[in-house]
């Protein structure tokens, strides 16, 4: 966020966890960050961008939070880690609760990218994907990876550009 911000842009932030948040608040006094768990409360204001990295799979709930985000804004970026399967579907994981970066609940979901290409598209959104996803690739996270690669493989990822 404070990239953007340095850019001249009005941001907003979210975080869950009390350390982060603090954190966040120390380290950028002057970017506007809410302290709420995204589990369960609800984004009320509208947005131009909702950038949405690395959030959705911390969130059990992720279809509403998801929903929630695309009535608020017109264009969506969203990264999330996901499985590697055509059958549409998500699968319930669940995450240390202890790690700052994992979910407040310490359940999480995954995804397949189909299911997630129909939720935008039943949202009202179209969507690009990144034309060269290799070139994303940063050890653990992979953004291309073989078919062949097992379905629950920590680290695949995936990105839409999205606009309704």
């Amino acid at each position: 966020g404070m990239m953007f911000h340095n850019l001249g842009a009005e941001v907003t932030c979210w975080e869950g966890r009390e350390e982060n948040y603090k954190l966040m608040q120390e380290l950028h006094p002057n970017l506007k960050a809410h302290h709420l768990n995204l589990e369960f409360a609800r984004i009320d204001d509208d947005f131009d961008v909702i950038l949405n990295v690395g959030v959705l799979y911390h969130i059990f709930n992720f279809e509403a939070h998801l929903k929630n985000c695309m009535d608020r804004c017109r264009t969506l970026i969203l990264e999330t880690e996901v499985v590697n399967t055509e059958v549409e579907g998500f699968w319930v994981v669940r995450e240390p609760v202890e790690n700052l970066a994992a979910s407040m609940s310490g359940q999480g979901t995954r995804s397949s990218e189909s299911y997630l290409n129909r939720l935008l598209k039943e949202g009202g959104f179209s969507f690009v994907r990144p034309s060269y996803p290799e070139t994303m690739d940063i050890y653990p996270w992979r953004y291309s990876w073989p078919k062949d690669t097992p379905v629950f493989e920590i680290g695949l990822r995936a990105m839409w550009f999205c606009e309704k």
